[in-house]
Protein backbone atom coordinates (compact mmCIF):
# COMPACT_ATOMS: atom_id res chain seq x y z
CA UNK A 1 0.00 0.00 0.00
CA UNK A 2 1.16 3.65 -1.24
CA UNK A 3 1.31 6.25 1.26
CA UNK A 4 0.36 9.77 0.39
CA UNK A 5 3.87 10.60 -0.04
CA UNK A 6 4.49 7.34 -2.26
CA UNK A 7 1.16 8.41 -4.61
CA UNK A 8 2.25 12.04 -5.25
CA UNK A 9 5.81 11.46 -5.56
CA UNK A 10 4.93 8.51 -8.54
CA UNK A 11 2.45 11.15 -9.80
CA UNK A 12 5.06 13.95 -9.93
CA UNK A 13 7.31 11.77 -11.44
CA UNK A 14 5.22 10.51 -14.29
CA UNK A 15 4.69 14.26 -15.07
CA UNK A 16 7.79 15.04 -15.01
CA UNK A 17 8.59 12.32 -17.34
CA UNK A 18 5.83 13.94 -19.69
CA UNK A 19 6.75 17.41 -19.31
CA UNK A 20 10.31 16.53 -20.85
CA UNK A 21 9.14 14.21 -23.54
CA UNK A 22 6.77 16.93 -24.68
CA UNK A 23 10.11 19.37 -24.23
CA UNK A 24 11.54 16.67 -26.87
CA UNK A 25 14.22 16.26 -24.54
CA UNK A 26 16.14 13.22 -23.10
CA UNK A 27 17.49 12.72 -19.40
CA UNK A 28 20.64 13.24 -20.81
CA UNK A 29 19.73 16.48 -21.82
CA UNK A 30 18.53 17.46 -18.94
CA UNK A 31 20.92 16.13 -16.68
CA UNK A 32 23.13 18.11 -18.13
CA UNK A 33 21.77 21.60 -18.30
CA UNK A 34 21.39 20.73 -14.57
CA UNK A 35 24.80 19.73 -13.48
CA UNK A 36 23.32 16.14 -12.61
CA UNK A 37 24.02 12.73 -13.34
CA UNK A 38 21.52 10.95 -16.04
CA UNK A 39 21.15 8.70 -12.53
CA UNK A 40 19.86 11.22 -10.50
CA UNK A 41 17.39 12.11 -13.20
CA UNK A 42 16.52 8.72 -13.66
CA UNK A 43 15.56 8.66 -9.95
CA UNK A 44 13.39 11.95 -10.62
CA UNK A 45 11.25 9.94 -12.55
CA UNK A 46 10.81 6.69 -11.41
CA UNK A 47 9.72 8.35 -7.70
CA UNK A 48 12.64 7.55 -5.81
CA UNK A 49 13.42 10.91 -5.17
CA UNK A 50 12.43 14.21 -6.63
CA UNK A 51 13.78 17.71 -7.23
CA UNK A 52 14.82 19.97 -4.83
CA UNK A 53 13.43 23.53 -4.87
CA UNK A 54 16.39 24.65 -6.74
CA UNK A 55 15.86 22.04 -9.70
CA UNK A 56 12.34 23.22 -9.74
CA UNK A 57 12.97 26.64 -10.20
CA UNK A 58 15.65 26.16 -12.95
CA UNK A 59 12.79 23.66 -14.85
CA UNK A 60 10.80 26.55 -15.26
CA UNK A 61 13.18 28.50 -16.86
CA UNK A 62 13.38 25.27 -19.38
CA UNK A 63 9.91 25.66 -20.13
CA UNK A 64 8.79 22.72 -18.34
CA UNK A 65 5.05 23.23 -16.55
CA UNK A 66 5.97 23.55 -12.53
CA UNK A 67 2.49 24.13 -11.55
CA UNK A 68 1.01 21.45 -13.34
CA UNK A 69 4.50 19.10 -12.03
CA UNK A 70 2.93 20.01 -8.55
CA UNK A 71 -0.58 19.88 -9.33
CA UNK A 72 -1.58 17.94 -12.19
CA UNK A 73 -3.45 20.73 -13.69
CA UNK A 74 -2.07 22.91 -16.38
CA UNK A 75 -2.04 26.84 -16.06
CA UNK A 76 -5.23 27.94 -17.20
CA UNK A 77 -4.79 29.40 -21.22
CA UNK A 78 -8.54 29.96 -22.13
CA UNK A 79 -8.33 33.10 -21.97
CA UNK A 80 -5.37 33.40 -24.53
CA UNK A 81 -6.66 34.42 -28.11
CA UNK A 82 -5.24 31.79 -30.79
CA UNK A 83 -2.36 34.06 -31.80
CA UNK A 84 -0.99 33.66 -28.01
CA UNK A 85 -1.68 30.43 -27.50
CA UNK A 86 0.35 29.57 -31.18
CA UNK A 87 3.26 31.52 -29.74
CA UNK A 88 3.10 29.91 -26.53
CA UNK A 89 3.14 26.61 -28.10
CA UNK A 90 5.87 27.53 -31.11
CA UNK A 91 7.93 29.59 -27.92
CA UNK A 92 8.06 26.04 -26.11
CA UNK A 93 9.09 23.99 -29.05
CA UNK A 94 12.63 25.76 -29.95
CA UNK A 95 15.69 25.29 -28.05
CA UNK A 96 17.03 28.23 -25.29
CA UNK A 97 18.84 30.41 -27.50
CA UNK A 98 15.60 30.64 -29.97
CA UNK A 99 13.83 31.24 -27.07
CA UNK A 100 15.87 33.94 -25.85
CA UNK A 101 16.06 35.73 -28.93
CA UNK A 102 12.83 35.97 -28.90
CA UNK A 103 12.73 37.49 -25.98
CA UNK A 104 15.01 40.16 -26.96
CA UNK A 105 13.41 40.81 -30.09
CA UNK A 106 10.34 41.10 -28.18
CA UNK A 107 11.94 43.22 -25.74
CA UNK A 108 13.43 45.23 -28.45
CA UNK A 109 10.61 46.46 -30.12
CA UNK A 110 8.17 46.56 -27.00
Amino acid sequence: MLNITSKYLFSFSERLKEERKRLKVTQKDLADNFGLTTMTWGKYERAITAPDAYILSELSKFGIDIVYLLTGERKPVSQLNFEEKELIKLYRNVDETCQSSVINLLKAIE
